[in-house]
Order: C-alpha cells, then sequence, then structure tokens
C-alpha cells in the first residue's frame, strides 16, 4: 500500500536567522615580571669555563633572592657550552669553549624589576633576555572580555532587525566563543648583549580580547 509523504505545516510567519560576531576587550595592568638573565664564560679549557661560570652565576642568584626573590622563582631555562673559533686568513682556530647559563625570574613585585637587572649586572649577568610583564590570573580579565563580546553580539543583532524593520527572538541559536592565541603576555624590553644602565620600566598595560559568534532567529 502506498502511503503518500506527510507534510507539516509551519505555524506563523516563516523563521529566518542572523548570524552577528561581537568582541570585547578589558585592560588589565600586569601585576608580574618574568626576566630572563645569566652568564656567559669562556675559557679555553671547558672545566675551567664551567667553574668560573658556576662562581659567577652563584653570586648572581644569591643577589637576587637577598632581594626577596624566592628562590623557587628562579629556574634555569638554558645551559649549553659551545666550542668557539676565530678565522683567520681562511683556517679555523680553536679559541676556548663558551659555557653559558641562563635562568627565569619571575618577579611579583615590579618595582623590584629595574633594581633587580641592575644589581644581577653588577654580580657578573652579561646575558639579558627580554622583560615579559604579564597578568597573573588572566582568566578572570577574559571573563569580563567575554561577557562583552556577548552583549556586543546582542546589540548587532537588534540594531539589524530594526533596521529591516523585523521581529528578533531573543533567545540566540547559539552562541560560539572564538577561540584563538590569546597574548597574555607583554614586552616591554629589547634583548641586551650587554647592560650598562638601567633605564627606569614601566610595565603599561594589557589588552585581553575575547570574541564570540551568535545566531539569532528573526520573523
Amino acid at each position: 500500500m502506498y502511503y503518500p509523504p506527510t507534510v507539516k505545516k509551519e505555524d506563523g510567519r516563516k523563521k529566518r536567522t542572523l548570524l552577528v560576531y561581537g568582541e570585547g576587550t578589558v585592560t588589565a595592568q600586569p601585576d608580574q615580571a618574568k626576566l630572563t638573565l645569566g652568564v656567559s664564560t669562556t675559557n679555553e679549557n671547558v672545566q675551567s669555563a664551567q667553574q668560573e661560570n658556576a662562581v659567577r652565576m652563584n653570586q648572581v642568584i644569591t643577589s637576587i633572592v637577598n632581594l626577596g626573590v624566592p628562590r623557587d622563582d628562579i629556574q634555569t631555562s638554558q645551559y649549553r657550552i659551545t666550542p668557539q673559533y676565530d678565522y683567520v686568513d681562511g683556517k679555523r682556530i680553536f679559541r676556548g669553549y663558551e659555557v653559558v647559563n641562563l635562568v627565569e625570574v619571575t618577579i611579583n613585585d615590579l618595582t623590584m624589576v629595574g633594581t633587580i637587572l641592575d644589581t644581577a649586572v653588577q654580580q657578573g649577568a652579561n646575558q639579558i633576555g627580554n622583560i615579559q610583564f604579564l597578568v597573573s590570573q588572566p582568566e578572570q580579565y577574559y571573563q569580563q572580555a567575554l561577557i562583552q563580546a556577548v552583549h556586543q553580539s546582542f546589540k548587532k543583532a537588534r540594531a539589524i532587525v530594526s533596521a529591516i524593520r523585523v521581529t528578533l527572538d531573543e533567545t540566540p541559536i547559539s552562541i560560539t566563543e572564538l577561540t584563538e592565541d590569546r597574548p597574555l603576555t607583554l614586552v616591554k624590553a629589547a634583548t641586551y648583549d650587554t647592560y650598562e644602565e638601567i633605564t627606569p620600566i614601566s610595565p603599561g598595560t594589557l589588552d585581553i580580547t575575547a570574541k564570540v559568534k551568535s545566531e539569532f532567529k528573526y520573523y
């Protein structure tokens, strides 16, 4: 027996969909800094280069700890031994071994960044890397930005339906967070091979942004 397909009639006016994007940004004040610094030594004898490096590095670390930085906030980030050569008249001449020991220092008192840099250099640090200022708890700021993004998407939807004189269903079909790499650190200083004078360092501010995609029905 043949059964014809069932056709369901739609009640009321036809529903259409509207897709809008929202973005929110919150400005945060960095409350933490990460600094990479260390010691480079060179000697024809690899053990002598290592010993000299260890002595100077211990002086640097001790001086930083004496300024109030917990020892656990000073972590080795790189240690390498590399043979060094000079080239004279096309000939390679062995110059010695370079030993580089770098640590990453986490600083929770931003007023101490310049002092820590200055003290480390005075105690023998000759490798200074980038200073990164960051927010230690970025998620609370990101959630605020996310709320702003959702509100903006609603405002856009209302503006569009008002312009074309239709009715918006205020309950969204979906709201999608648009994830991407979120830069939660702010780099404020360049890399130095030598460091002679400490310039007053200002951490500035950090913008944290969230984006969403919202879909609504309108009639």
